[in-house]
Parts: structure tokens; sequence; C-alpha cells
């Protein structure tokens, strides 16, 4: 099933607690038809750890990996208010934990560790840095013109 366009793609989410809005099989089907992926354990490339704030500051191993990894906690309601899109502000918006590093460095480099080194993913440049490559009909930097020269060359 592709997840293309979806709110949630390329991000992985950890569940920790009990006490929320909906159970947890629903928060896991939830994100997952929102694109994400639900993981058991926190590790760097976690987009957030969806909580409560009663376990901030608690004694919680996936809490405490998640401060260590700088990875943000987000309440539940996150889950609602991202079907419209912008995970990664919402991300940093509904952070419950007083630490909490940019989510788009975490999801790039889980969506990036699986491609080759020349990959799309290294052609995120904003529209006015860009233009018209006719040949490849693409529109791309003149950085990703060198990767696909270097890439076309290997």
């Amino acid at each position: 099933m592709s997840t293309s366009g979806k709110p949630l793609e390329g991000m992985k989410f950890v569940i920790v607690g009990d006490k929320f809005g909906m159970d947890k099989k629903e928060m896991k089907n939830k994100i997952k038809e929102l694109g994400g992926e639900v993981a058991s354990k926190v590790e760097k490339n976690t987009a957030a750890v969806i909580t409560t704030a009663d376990h901030i500051g608690g004694t919680n191993k996936k809490i405490d990996a998640a401060k260590e990894h700088n990875i943000q906690c987000v309440s539940d309601d996150f889950l609602e208010e991202v079907e419209k899109g912008g995970a990664l502000l919402m991300i940093q918006k509904k952070n419950l934990a007083p630490w909490g590093g940019d989510p788009q460095d975490r999801v790039h480099a889980s969506k990036s560790s699986s491609k080759s080194k020349f990959g799309k993913d290294l052609c995120l440049f904003p529209s006015f840095y860009a233009h018209d490559i006719r040949p490849l009909g693409l529109l791309a930097s003149p950085v990703c013109q060198m990767f696909q020269f270097v890439k076309q060359r290997a």
C-alpha cells in the first residue's frame, strides 16, 4: 500500500502509557492510516513519542530514551490535528516535554537512510533555487544536477 501524500509518511512513533482519549489499538490504526509506523522502541529516528503529561519526568525507560535522543513527546490529540498536514510543525507545537530537537532532522535521516547516496532526498531545495532541466524533464537545483551527472557517470 502506498502512503504517498499522507501526513505521517516516513515517520515512526512510539506510544507510551494507557490513559488516552482513544485506546492503543485505535491509535496504532490511526497512525498507520495516516502513513506512519508504530515502533516499540525509541530510537534516534523516531519522529515523536505519543504519551500523556503524567509520564513526563517519571521513570519510564521509553520517555528517558526520548529525552536522551531529544525527541518530542506529544499528546494523543496530535493524531486528530495532524490529519490536515503539517506533522513536523504539529510535533513541535504539541510537545509536552521541555526537550525536543528539530523533528525534520530525524524524519529526513530516517527517509534517506534506505536510499542511495545520490537519491532524490538530496534535492530538497526551495523552488526559487531551481530551474528546468529539459532533457530530464525535472525541476532541480544546480547541486541536484551535479548529483544527477555523477549518478549517470557511475
